[in-house]
């Protein structure tokens, strides 16, 4: 990583470091945000209304973690790795994007009553 980024008890995002891509270019307006996560350069919000903001570099043009799957909703978690991205929505369910490079945003079929997420060059549901 080559950034960072904080979540403050206000809903305001911090983020520091290099900017490459723009993974720090949250707008001066983004307010109430829930969660933070980020790859190597990019670098995601999470909202009370369980929506996404995905900001930085598309790493892998159609498969990059900026191009959010259109089903991204009831988010309450986001977890991230190299270069791929999980959601753990509402339902128990979790919905991965990304380089697929080693089948890590494949979601194992019939997962669900998931609790927590965590992402490295791997995923793992717990």
């Amino acid at each position: 990583m080559t950034h960072n980024l904080a979540l403050k008890n206000d809903g305001n995002t911090v983020g520091w470091g290099r900017n490459y891509e723009g993974e720090l270019s949250f707008p001066l307006s983004l307010t109430n945000v829930i969660g933070v996560a980020a790859d190597f350069r990019s670098s995601m919000a999470l909202f009370p209304n369980g929506q996404v903001l995905a900001l930085g570099q598309n790493n892998s043009g159609a498969n990059g973690i900026t191009n959010m799957p259109s089903n991204l909703t009831n988010v309450v978690t986001l977890a991230v790795g190299g270069f791929h991205a999980l959601a753990l929505r509402t339902d128990g369910t979790v919905v991965a994007w990304g380089q697929n490079s080693s089948g890590q945003t494949n979601v194992p079929a019939g997962l669900s009553n998931v609790v927590a997420i965590a992402g490295g060059y791997h995923s793992c549901p717990a």
